[in-house]
């Protein structure tokens, strides 16, 4: 879903994620749980050659993260972010999105039953 060219795949959608003020905590020797704040800036673009943004919105909250060890190496293992606010319109930013998804799970939905 996350690559997904009508989500943050799309090669018109440019962000950053600014991350601060983080705490962890060691859950065992093979797991440890992070929580940032954070500030995710998004701009959408017109076409590649991004000179005119389309659409802006700039999130900020905080996110939870999970880190797991595997064969000796540690590795990204969950992520649940909680938006708080954000600026300019962030609702935007993914609307097409919401339509694409929606009708992915309605079509799901409907071979289920």
């Amino acid at each position: 879903m996350a690559s997904d060219p009508k989500f943050l795949g799309n090669p018109l959608l440019k962000t950053q994620h600014f991350i601060g003020a983080s705490r962890w905590h060691q859950v065992s020797e093979t797991e440890i749980t992070g929580r940032h704040q954070v500030r995710v800036p998004h701009q959408k673009y017109t076409d590649e050659s991004r000179k005119t943004v389309a659409v802006k919105g700039h999130s900020h909250g905080s996110a939870t993260m999970w880190y797991k060890k595997v064969e000796g190496v540690w590795k990204f293992a969950g992520l649940c972010p909680d938006i708080r606010w954000f600026e300019y319109d962030y609702d935007q930013v993914f609307a097409d999105t919401k339509v694409h998804f929606n009708e992915a799970d309605r079509v799901q939905d409907t071979q289920h039953h």
